[in-house]
């Protein structure tokens, strides 16, 4: 039986899949804590843990310092996450 993940572990999920989608871009930047290898995506807004899932909006994730591009698709990520969907 699958699993359906919701709630922030699904917005998680979903942003995994926008960083692997534009990992050679992550790849080259450089890493914000000594422990991590190179930049992640999870560098560029406020931490998930801080929200539930019903006081979580995108203006309030503040997203920063990345392409055009990322950022569209972030924002389908978390689109997807409102409708308690994958993005993919």
């Amino acid at each position: 039986m699958i699993k359906k993940v919701s709630g922030i572990e699904l917005l998680k999920k979903n942003f995994i899949s926008v960083e692997v989608k534009f990992i050679d871009f992550f790849e080259k930047g450089e890493p914000r804590w000594p422990s991590e290898k190179h930049d992640y995506l999870r560098n560029h807004h406020q931490s998930l843990d801080q929200f539930f899932p019903a006081t979580i909006s995108w203006d309030k994730l503040k997203f920063h310092g990345l392409p055009e591009n990322i950022l569209d698709a972030a924002h389908l990520a978390y689109d997807a996450f409102q409708r308690g969907e994958e993005y993919n």
